[in-house]
């Protein structure tokens, strides 16, 4: 890891010497809640079947998808890259694709100066669109912060790049935005090791969810699984745990 602190320290200098901002820090509301036992224990479940679907020596790069907003690919992400970098010590970049908002970075409090696409576009290390979160293992970063978002015309040199960080980090995870609402996590997909499905419980229909499905394989993308998301128990939970 010797090269990317290297990079980042590099780069928070240049941005410090002419007086560009390193990152935004965000309303404290806004920032990641504790999480419970029971997410702990689905996160992990998540965390270890990933490493079982995509054995590597390098960084395995995992994009979550949803079918519309407010299905929870944000929150899934988010939380799986805070397990395995607390719970494992796994050296994490989370990426928000999503240009509307940075809803992913905000979760911990960060909000990156600029994007890797812009880095890229004006012949820029792409660690300076990456900022570490306090003095952890997971680093932060957007895909652009341009409103415009999506994937630019030259998405051979956005791919290089980010195949270059797969020796800087264990895991990069791609929060996209909604399928039914923007092309730029397909376009991810087909840049990925795989995709997770993130399914709304008793809200994302099973025909819409299985046209995503559809959509990433068309791309060119792996589906590796789904996360049923807010599943309400309407009877009470000691019940289930005795079926």
């Amino acid at each position: 890891m010797t090269r990317i602190y290297q990079a980042l320290e590099q780069a928070n200098r240049e941005r410090t010497s002419v007086g560009s901002p390193v990152e935004a820090i965000l309303p404290a509301a806004d920032r990641i809640a504790p999480a419970s036992p029971d997410l702990d224990a689905r996160m992990e479940g998540l965390y270890q079947s990933i490493c079982s679907m995509l054995p590597s020596d390098r960084g395995r790069m995992v994009g979550f998808i949803g079918a519309h907003e407010g299905a929870g690919a944000t929150s899934i992400s988010a939380e799986l890259a805070r397990v395995a970098e607390k719970g494992h010590g796994a050296t994490v970049l989370l990426v928000d694709t999503d240009s509307r908002g940075g809803a992913a970075c905000g979760r911990f409090g960060l909000k990156p100066a600029t994007g890797i696409q812009d880095a890229l576009a004006n012949n820029r290390p792409v660690e300076e669109a990456i900022v570490q979160s306090g003095s952890s293992h997971l680093y932060l970063s957007v895909l652009s912060t341009n409103s415009a978002g999506g994937i630019n015309a030259d998405s051979k040199t956005l791919q290089s790049a980010l195949d270059r960080l797969r020796d800087e980090f264990d895991f990069i995870l791609f929060d996209a935005p909604p399928a039914m609402e923007s092309a730029t996590g397909l376009a991810i997909s087909a840049m990925a090791d795989g995709m997770i499905l993130v399914v709304e419980a008793e809200k994302t229909r099973w025909q819409v969810a299985e046209s995503v499905r559809d959509a990433v394989e068309k791309q060119g993308g792996n589906v590796l699984g789904v996360v049923l998301n807010k599943r309400q128990y309407h009877i009470p939970d000691f019940v289930y745990k005795r079926l």
